[in-house]
């Protein structure tokens, strides 16, 4: 009994040594798809003006209702968008 628990035991353990390279193996390849993934998508313009429409409709209604809070952070999130055409859009400013 004790011989069968030692190879079971031997055999589980030679199965974590090869899993544990292929794991590296893998790892490997998620950190270099990570580093490629900021390329693999660019928001377009017109998403950033659409956004910004949406967000300039909720500020006239805002200002219309006097819900000056609603209207502050309305304002920030065109801000926000402008700058994010600033830093996707580089070629259009």
């Amino acid at each position: 009994m004790k011989l069968l628990f030692t190879l079971f035991f031997g055999t589980l353990l030679l199965g974590c040594q090869q899993n544990t390279n292929e794991t590296q193996r893998l790892q490997s390849q998620i950190n270099e798809l990570k580093s490629k993934q900021p390329d693999l998508y660019t928001p377009g313009f017109g998403e950033f003006m659409s956004n910004i429409q949406v967000h300039h409709e909720k500020l006239w209604f805002a200002g219309k209702n006097e819900n000056w809070k609603l209207a502050e952070f309305e304002v920030n999130e065109i801000k926000e968008n402008l700058e994010d055409i600033e830093k996707f859009q580089s070629e259009r400013t």
